[in-house]
């Protein structure tokens, strides 16, 4: 009996002890498990890190030599920039040097360089400086150099002194200045040739009285173009001209017959007696104040005035006119004098 309920007892408590062994079995279980998904977990997660770790340096790895490139591109920049730097050095120097090596042919062309008529040096045939000869078109001026009278622009070339005069041109016939221009002297028995001639070699001459029967020559010295003159019998008046102009004269108009201006009216400004009317027209014109005329002509005596007023007042005086400037015009040519130094 005893021994029965022993192993009974025995049976038991194998039992019970069997029993409480599963709830530790599954804890361990368990407890293997998530150790398990944490190492996968840690694994997974090392590998992930891994990863990106090696992508970033990867793209890292993949700009560099974008940077590179252009470190290399600016370094060759540089290097370019300096040579051409050098280079444009160098041949500054060069240039200069090449330069300086050449002046000497630069000053051999210039004086082995072909003559021109404006090169401002009188060479080929010329009888002045660019001026002159048959190369050259351009004629002399006054007193220039000349052989003939084409090498001058007067077409009067004095081929004793080899200069270029002044153009001569007869004024008047049987006529003489006289008084009207300053005498330089007289010279008797002289062609008109000779009598142009000896106007020329005197200083101040620009005019001559000649006379064709006596030979007689009186030079002179005018200061207006065309010079007075009064009717002397066999003499001509020539005076020297420089070149011919085309100017405006005015117009004289008779204002009245048998009157006179007088001082009250119109300023006198001059007066010559035993005058033409044509030369005292030309005297008054020379007058730069001079615009109106009191004529005699009966005495042939000639009083300048300047006026104020057109038509200028007047008086009834007996054997005068009054003669008056007016605005219109006409166009003439005439010719310049040429003063003598």
């Amino acid at each position: 009996m005893f021994n029965n309920n022993r192993i009974g007892v025995d049976n038991d408590s194998v039992t019970v002890t069997s029993n409480a062994t599963q709830p530790k079995k599954l804890c361990e279980y368990l407890k293997r498990n998530v150790m398990c998904i944490t190492f996968i977990i840690i694994v997974l997660v090392i590998i992930i890190t891994i990863s990106i770790f090696f992508c970033k340096i990867k793209k890292t790895n993949s700009e560099q030599p974008s940077t590179a490139e252009e470190i290399t591109i600016e370094t060759t920049e540089k290097t370019t920039n300096e040579i051409t730097e050098k280079m444009e050095i160098t041949t500054e120097a060069t240039t200069t040097s090449a330069s300086i090596t050449t002046l000497p042919t630069t000053s051999t062309t210039t004086t082995t360089s072909l003559p021109t008529c404006t090169d401002g040096i009188k060479n080929q045939d010329e009888t002045d400086v660019d001026c002159g000869g048959s190369t050259c078109t351009k004629r002399c001026s006054l007193e220039q150099g000349c052989l003939s009278n084409t090498d001058c622009t007067t077409d009067n070339c004095d081929t004793t002194a080899k200069k270029c005069r002044g153009a001569w041109v007869k004024i008047a016939s049987d006529s003489a200045m006289l008084a009207y221009c300053t005498g330089l002297g007289y010279e008797s028995s002289a062609t008109l040739s000779d009598c142009e001639s000896y106007c020329l070699s005197t200083s101040g001459c620009n005019a001559v009285d000649w006379h064709a029967g006596k030979s007689g020559c009186t030079p002179r010295q005018c200061s207006y173009y065309p010079p007075k003159y009064a009717s002397h019998s066999g003499w001509e008046v020539w005076a020297i001209t420089t070149e011919t102009l085309t100017t405006t004269n005015l117009v004289w108009i008779k204002v009245a017959s048998e009157g006179l201006m007088g001082d009250v009216n119109c300023a006198e400004v001059g007066s010559d007696e035993s005058v033409i009317w044509s030369l005292c027209e030309s005297a008054c014109l020379a007058l730069s104040s001079c615009n109106a005329i009191d004529f005699n002509y009966g005495g042939t005596q000639c009083t300048y005035r300047h006026c104020t007023t057109y038509p200028p007042n007047y008086r009834s005086a007996s054997g005068w006119d009054v003669w008056a400037i007016t605005t219109g015009t006409s166009t003439t040519t005439n010719t310049t004098i040429h003063v003598a130094e």
